[in-house]
């Protein structure tokens, strides 16, 4: 909040006072977060064995990319804290950002109670960040870098880890082709041992676990008699279940760090097998999976076997529907198309995803809450969900010979078409 004017009349002095106080707010809070987090990365290098750090320093990364999300999507901490716990508005104080709030209110001369013992915490903070994160890495540099040149004899020895095998039974259950066994352990690899992939569906996921625990906190607050579940709860699976959807779809489209789609050029035989089946197969397991061993019971044990039976229905039915969406023309092998998205329409997808949940599944929770209310209500949705299955069939039937053929090349279409009359 940077405000210029007291309401009494404004000045050069004051605007330079106002100024100053923003410059230095925001140079303290931006010199906070970057010791905070390589003085993280510090102590983990320091106390985490070394065939452990890469996996713990990715899921702490992610972790505060979904904390980072949180307070600045939904202010999630403070509406929690306040809803549920008594003087909700003390727990603000918790949060970094009110610390450096206490500073530049402390230096505008704005005379808010309170707001210099929060800008003493918020240097303390910055000090103790500073001193954590010189002294860690100071530590390392002892501990591994002057015993590296004594490491490099014993690299080639190294043993790779263990990896847990699925088996061939189920792959061949779920993966009947050689080819799409083939897809789906490259996807599988690809995606769990990208850095990249790994951080972005993480980032993604973060976001739907702000509104998915928005929604959760809306839900617990209102306070029910029905025997039947309230639309805020019948829309956290479904919204679960699109983000990870999404998430897995928006990560197929980015490519593998290494160029490498040769090799799949070169090995695959005409007629070009159809990548779709094994895509849909790994994006169904993981949203289907948790809906049949969490949701279904988790749903039995609250409110009966006969609203566990039809809304877990009712949410796999979408999900399949929604995936079939997703891969309507969906004719690559994930991670293998050489030209990478464009940030800014990357973003834009992302931006329509989150309204897009906002919007339709608030909709489709309170339609699936008036369908338990009378179950034969389920016949209409039957009827517009095969209508649906219809058109995305219908829209997937009248594409382009070409784009029915497997790609590797994402190539926008061409602004101007020549006609080669000669």
């Amino acid at each position: 909040i940077v405000t210029i004017s007291d309401g009494h009349g404004g000045s050069f002095a004051k605007l330079f006072l106002m100024l100053r106080s923003h410059f230095a707010t925001v140079f303290l809070s931006s010199l906070f977060s970057f010791f905070a987090v390589f003085g993280i990365v510090g102590v983990l290098i320091l106390f985490v064995p070394k065939r452990l750090f890469a996996s713990v320093s990715l899921c702490v990364r992610i972790l505060l990319v979904v904390a980072l999300l949180t307070e600045f999507f939904a202010n999630l901490l403070l509406q929690l804290f306040s809803g549920h716990l008594s003087g909700g508005s003390n727990y603000a104080h918790l949060l970094p950002s009110f610390w450096f709030l206490g500073i530049y209110e402390t230096l505008a001369h704005l005379g808010q109670t309170g707001m210099q013992a929060l800008a003493q915490r918020a240097l303390l903070a910055t000090a103790v960040a500073v001193c954590i994160s010189t002294g860690a890495y100071a530590l390392c540099y002892r501990q591994r870098f002057l015993r590296l040149a004594e490491s490099l004899d014993v690299i080639g020895g190294a043993q790779h880890s263990r990896r847990l095998h699925a088996p061939e039974w189920l792959l061949r259950w779920f993966f009947p082709s050689r080819f799409e066994r083939a897809c789906a352990s490259f996807i599988a690899s690809a995606q769990l041992r990208s850095e990249r992939h790994l951080m972005f569906v993480g980032g993604y996921l973060g976001i739907g676990l702000v509104l998915t625990a928005q929604t959760v906190s809306d839900s617990f607050n209102r306070h029910s008699t029905s025997t039947l579940p309230n639309s805020e709860l019948l829309s956290i699976p479904l919204m679960i279940a699109f983000f990870i959807a999404t998430g897995l779809r928006f990560a197929f489209d980015m490519p593998a760090t290494l160029n490498a789609n040769w090799i799949f050029r070169a090995l695959i035989e005409n007629p070009t097998p159809n990548p779709r089946r094994p895509v849909r197969t790994i994006m169904l397991l993981s949203v289907l999976s948790w809906q049949i061993t969490v949701l279904l019971p988790l749903t039995w044990l609250q409110w009966g076997w006969h609203v566990a039976v039809l809304h877990t229905l009712a949410v796999a039915v979408l999900s399949a529907t929604l995936v079939e969406a997703l891969l309507a023309r969906f004719h690559k092998i994930p991670f293998t198309c050489t030209s990478r998205p464009d940030i800014r329409m990357l973003l834009m997808r992302i931006l329509s995803a989150v309204l897009a949940v906002m919007i339709l599944v608030p909709i489709l929770a309170t339609v699936e809450q008036n369908m338990l209310l009378k179950p034969l209500r389920f016949v209409y949705g039957v009827i517009l969900l095969t209508g649906v299955w219809y058109w995305i069939m219908r829209y997937r039937r009248d594409a382009m010979p070409v784009d029915q053929c497997l790609t590797f090349e994402d190539v926008a279409p061409p602004q101007f078409e020549l006609l080669k009359l000669v």
